[in-house]
């Protein structure tokens, strides 16, 4: 018989086609990722549609936005504190020892963080929506009145103590309109309201944080100006909030 040479290109096509298998795996690989991210996406848009439906369908659907109103008012709050740790008498620059002082009016945030909610709760009861909503409400007063103190007293003591006043206020509410949500919230949509309400929270946080540098920097306002005009925007939530609770509660009882 006839010899027929053959070349030697077995391994080469075998390597060939494992390369091949492996860039198809990589590219379903990717293609599925793709799908998940795609759907997930879709879902994401999906719940976040209908917790905003579900919300705007409650007559207390606007009880999202105390967190929000809240957070513009002591959003400023730690500009605030690192200027007034940094004044002296008579309103005069003095960076000795602000370090210290700072750590004080912040240690008087805590205090009223802690001190807030305390007396609050024989007041307030899960079972009774109007003791919850009346805490927010007073809660609006206490902050209105501790930024009205931040803005008149010169004496490092009394600017502290009025920022604990505030900052009890704003503890208060910070609670208890997490447990209005919770009280008057279905189970199936509790996550997405939640999750609504602190992103707005934080959102409305930084842009009060914001504009508390920014009226200090460019519009030359002092810390107790930007106090009074914290004091101001408290005092105006707490009119347009006792207004709203009292409609809402005409309609519970109706």
């Amino acid at each position: 018989g006839r010899y027929i040479p053959v070349e030697p290109d077995e391994e080469p096509q075998i390597r060939h086609k494992t390369n091949d298998s492996e860039e198809n795996t990589k590219i379903y690989i990717d293609a599925s990722n793709d799908d998940e991210s795609k759907l997930s996406f879709a879902n994401f848009s999906s719940m976040t549609k209908d917790g905003v439906v579900y919300l705007r369908s409650q007559p207390w659907g606007a009880f999202i936005f105390l967190k929000f109103c809240a957070a513009l008012i002591y959003g400023a709050s730690d500009i605030l504190n690192v200027s007034f740790s940094e004044q002296g008498v008579n309103n005069a620059l003095d960076m000795e020892g602000s370090s210290q002082r700072l750590g004080i009016i912040f240690a008087f945030v805590g205090i009223g963080c802690f001190i807030g909610p305390i007396l609050a709760e024989p007041w307030s009861h899960m079972d009774n929506v109007s003791s919850l909503e009346r805490s927010c409400l007073i809660s609006f007063f206490f902050m209105a009145l501790g930024c009205y103190g931040m803005s008149q007293f010169d004496h490092f003591i009394w600017i502290c103590i009025s920022t604990s006043v505030r900052s009890a206020g704003s503890s208060v509410v910070w609670i208890y309109s997490s447990l209005l949500l919770q009280k008057l919230s279905s189970t199936s949509m509790l996550g997405r309201v939640v999750a609504v309400d602190y992103a707005l929270a934080m959102l409305s946080e930084s842009v009060s944080a914001l504009l508390g540098g920014v009226l200090q920097d460019d519009a030359r306002m002092t810390a107790a100006q930007v106090s009074l005009l914290m004091a101001i925007v408290a005092s105006a939530t707490l009119v347009i909030w006792g207004m709203y609770f009292s409609r809402v509660r005409n309609d519970r009882h109706e």
